[in-house]
């Protein structure tokens, strides 16, 4: 597992600023791979391959941003 000198989010300030850039409502977000999947799909038809897509889970994106120990409190405080 990676150690981090520091997390990217390390409080409210930080989050706020962070955040903005995961809105799925943000066209921005989605211009650099606009005809991309097309584009691999054909790829992968040429030469007889597979199209795969690996996805990164939503706990280990927040554990990357925030740390385990950080997230696992943020979750425990949250249930009370």
């Amino acid at each position: 597992m990676p150690v981090y000198m520091k997390h990217v989010v390390s409080n409210m300030a930080d989050w706020e600023a962070v955040a903005p850039r995961l809105d799925p409502s943000d066209h921005s977000r989605w211009e650099a791979a606009a005809g991309t999947p097309a584009a691999r799909r054909a790829e992968a038809d040429d030469v007889g391959g597979m199209l795969t897509q690996l996805l990164v889970g939503a706990y280990m994106y927040l554990r990357a941003l925030i740390g385990p120990e950080d997230l696992l409190y943020m979750f425990t405080t949250s249930l009370k």
